[in-house]
This record gives C-alpha cells, sequence and structure tokens, in this order.
C-alpha cells in the first residue's frame, strides 16, 4: 500500500508538469512574446506550488480525504484548463487575469499533493528515506513530462486532448487511493461516484477534443472553417469568406486568395526577371505551392526543389525563402547569421536569393534587423516593400554577391508586378527607413525579441 502511494507520487508529478507547461505552450501561442509567457506561467506556477505547501500545515485531519479530494479537484480543473482557456481567449475581455489565476489555482492544488502523501506515509519510513523516495519519484515523473510533451504529447495529441489525459490520469489516482485507503477516507461513496462523473466528463472530452477546438476555432477565425488537421508539426486551417479562401498556420494567416498574387509576384519576379537560363530553383517554405506557381511561369527554369529546410543545399541560381515570421526561437534561427552564411555558399556568384522579411512599417526594427544580418555576411542587399489588402505593408529582401538592378521588363500577364511598380518598391517612406540593430545571431535571437515587441503593439 505504501509502496503504491510512492508510485503515485510519479505520476502525479508527471501529471502537474504537463499541466504546467501546458499552460506555458497555450499563453504563448494566444498570446505571444514566448520568452515572456513561459518565464511567467513557470514562475506563477512555482510560486502557487509553494503557497499549496505552505497551506498544507491547516490541513489537520482526515488527510487521505483531503489528498483524494485535491486529486479530483486538478483532475477537473487542470484537464479541462486548456479547451476552457481556447474557448474563452476570443470572447472574455479580461482574458491574462483568467488564465493567471486558473495556473494559480492549479499551482496550489499540486502544491498540496506532495506534503499530503508525506503525512500520509510519515509512519511508515523513516523521515530521511520518506524524503528520498518522495523527491525521487518526484524528479522522475519530471523528467518523464519534460520527454513526453514535446515529442509525442504536443505533436500527436495537441494541447487540449493532452490537458485531458492528464486530468483523467489524476481522477485515476484518487480513485486509486480511494481504494487501497477506503477505511481511512471520510464520505467514500460520495468521493467515488465524484470520481466517476469526472472520469466520465474528462473521457468525453479527451474523445470530442477535436469538435472541442474547432468550435474555439470558429470563436477565432472570420469565414467558414472548410479545412483543419493537426499535424506533427503545426495546425492547419483553411477559412472560406465569400468568394476568397484562407490559410493559417498555428493561428497565423499565410496567405488570403483575394490577394496571394501580390505576394508571390513581389517575392519571386523582381529576382528571378533578371536571371538568364537555365535556372536551378530552391524553394524553403511555401509548401503551400502559390511560389512555385510564379516561378514555373519561366521557360528558363530547369529545376524546382520544394523543401522545408535542405541542409546540402549547393550551386544554386535562385533561393526563394519563404518561411514563417521569426515569432518564435525554433523559426528565428532559420533568420539568423549562421543560416545566411549556408545561403551564401549555396548561392552561386550571379544567383539572387528572395527573402520574405515581415512588415516594415509595423516591425520596421525587425525588417532591418534581418537586412543588417545578411549585410553582416558579406551579401549585398535591396530591400523592397509592397502594400498587400490582407497583410498591410510586407517587406522583402533580395541578397546577391553582385549588385542587383531591378528589371527593366516583366512577364506580361502578371497582375501586379511591372517595372513601374517594381521601382517604387524600393523606396523607403521616413517612418519605414533603415534603422540601426542588432545582428539576429544564434545566441541572442535579437530578431524574435524585436518581432515579439513590436507585433505584440499591434495585437493589443
Amino acid at each position: 500500500m505504501a509502496y503504491a502511494l510512492l508510485f503515485s507520487v510519479f505520476v502525479i508529478s508527471t501529471c502537474g508538469l504537463v499541466y504546467e507547461l501546458t499552460a506555458a505552450a497555450l499563453a504563448s501561442y494566444l498570446l505571444g512574446d514566448s520568452v515572456t509567457q513561459f518565464s511567467l506561467i513557470i514562475g506563477i506556477y512555482l510560486s502557487a506550488m509553494g503557497l499549496g505547501s505552505y497551506l498544507s500545515k491547516y490541513v489537520v485531519k482526515n488527510i487521505i480525504t483531503v489528498f483524494i479530494r485535491v486529486e479530483l479537484l486538478i483532475g477537473l480543473i487542470g484537464g479541462s484548463s486548456a479547451a476552457l482557456l481556447f474557448g474563452l481567449f476570443e470572447v472574455a475581455s479580461h482574458f491574462r487575469p483568467i488564465l493567471y489565476c486558473l495556473i494559480s489555482l492549479t499551482g496550489v492544488l499540486v502544491g498540496l499533493e506532495i506534503p499530503l502523501i508525506m503525512r500520509v506515509l510519515k509512519n511508515r519510513f523513516e523521515f530521511r528515506d520518506l524524503v528520498s523516495k518522495i523527491f525521487t519519484f518526484d524528479y522522475i515523473g519530471a523528467l518523464l513530462a519534460s520527454l513526453l510533451f514535446p515529442l509525442l504529447l504536443v505533436p500527436h495529441l495537441g494541447l487540449i486532448r493532452s490537458s485531458f489525459l492528464f486530468g483523467i490520469i489524476n481522477v485515476i489516482v484518487a480513485l486509486w487511493a480511494l481504494r487501497l485507503f477506503k477505511d481511512e477516507t471520510v464520505g467514500p461513496s460520495a468521493l467515488a461516484l465524484s470520481g466517476g462523473v469526472l472520469l466520465l466528463l474528462l473521457t468525453a472530452g479527451f474523445v470530442y477534443s477535436d469538435r472541442i477546438l474547432h468550435f474555439t476555432e470558429t470563436l477565432s477565425y472570420r469565414g467558414n472553417i472548410i479545412y483543419a488537421k493537426t499535424t506533427p508539426y503545426q495546425r492547419i486551417v483553411v477559412t472560406r469568406e465569400q468568394d476568397s479562401l484562407q490559410l493559417f498556420l498555428n493561428g497565423n494567416l499565410q496567405f488570403n486568395s483575394r490577394d496571394e498574387y501580390r505576394y508571390h509576384e513581389a517575392l519571386i519576379h523582381p529576382g528571378l526577371q533578371g536571371l538568364e537560363g537555365p535556372l536551378k530553383v530552391l524553394v524553403l517554405g511555401g509548401g503551400d505551392g502559390l511560389a512555385v506557381r510564379e516561378i514555373l511561369k519561366y521557360q528558363n527554369v530547369s529545376s524546382v526543389t520544394l523543401v522545408d529546410l535542405d541542409p546540402a543545399m549547393t550551386d544554386l541560381d535562385f533561393i526563394v525563402v519563404d518561411f514563417p515570421d521569426p515569432s518564435n526561437f525554433s523559426l528565428g534561427k532559420l533568420y539568423t547569421n549562421t543560416f545566411y552564411r549556408l545561403l551564401d555558399r549555396a548561392l552561386e556568384d550571379d544567383g539572387i536569393a528572395a527573402i520574405q522579411s515581415t512588415s516594415p512599417y509595423v516591425a520596421r526594427q525587425s525588417f532591418w534587423c534581418i537586412v543588417n544580418t545578411l549585410k553582416s555576411v558579406g551579401l549585398l542587399v535591396t530591400p523592397y516593400h509592397l502594400y498587400l489588402p490582407s497583410f498591410g505593408e510586407w517587406g522583402y529582401v533580395l541578397a546577391s554577391k553582385k549588385r542587383f538592378r531591378m528589371p527593366e521588363r516583366f512577364l506580361p500577364d502578371l497582375r501586379f508586378i511591372t517595372p513601374a511598380t517594381a521601382r517604387a518598391m524600393t523606396e523607403f517612406p521616413p517612418d519605414m527607413g533603415p534603422v540601426i540593430t542588432d545582428v539576429n545571431m544564434l545566441n541572442n535571437q535579437a530578431l524574435v525579441r524585436y518581432f515579439e515587441e513590436e507585433w505584440a503593439k499591434v495585437v493589443h
């Protein structure tokens, strides 16, 4: 019996850390500024656990009964937290206080667990033996959670289903403890009934997680959702609004079919028009195929390779870098001087790379940080921008080893790019002009900091 309860320490420790990581990831996903959100959530959660440990001293009787009730509450609150927060994000006017209060409540309850278990087991082990066993199981459980969360839970189950799953596990721990200590609990029948009801509710939430997510997404997206899928890498949502389609990846708009031709014509044609064939083209990102559509308008293109990331790229005439915006460190590394050195090596002497570079109006420092980082590796740069109805002002950079001149002619069937519009795109008004920035490096990720600070002003 004692060792069974010790094993529950391992289980509840895993559950507790999963709730913490889920809340931090969810806050980062919904609010942006991943470093701040992870730091805040972890700090609030740990301090709340400390408060819970302190409050445990006021539990003076019926300790095992209190422990079971705490487990049931954690299962209910922690298990449903992700679904609840996703649903409240679009409708609650004060989302942050709700988020932090929910994290605090979960942390307090989790902080109660270990002290209560230690008091239940204090007469079954010597104190030093009890402490060593408790914390050994606790830390091993934390290790398991830290491995499961990024490798299995997020890519394969998602945040909502993972949260429900571990809520179910907490309720099972409560029912298991009830079975082991039935004779020592107060109101075992009521506890069993409560546990059974919670188990059914959380299981229903787990089974219908996709429907819950779909419902919360209908609150977040304009138009009707016509396709939604969670892959090991991202959440893909396609919506239809009147006569247009929109693609969202992890909640971020990637294109609107109404005006995407402007984005992709500006990304491809200024650089590609000035090159003679035969051309070998590499597209990094751009999995929607729209950049490739523009590239295939050129008869002198001999091959197009479309990849997310190719570490072995060599001797290429034209490279399109259409990565998502640098909203977190995993994406920010694809905008560093380290990555651009690889790009420089892959580019032929007469080659050109076209790089989407976020908004020079909303994120002025971010845009010029990309420009300055490309310059830092010795590439010559031509920054330019245009207005996209779906995004506002958007920026690009052409990088080359030789001085680039904007072409004087373009394909005749383009809907937006002409010699006149191409020349105008290289002119920057004072409020979007060059600024001094840090170079984006792997060890500072300055671009992510700029990006989060600048876009947060728009969101809030």
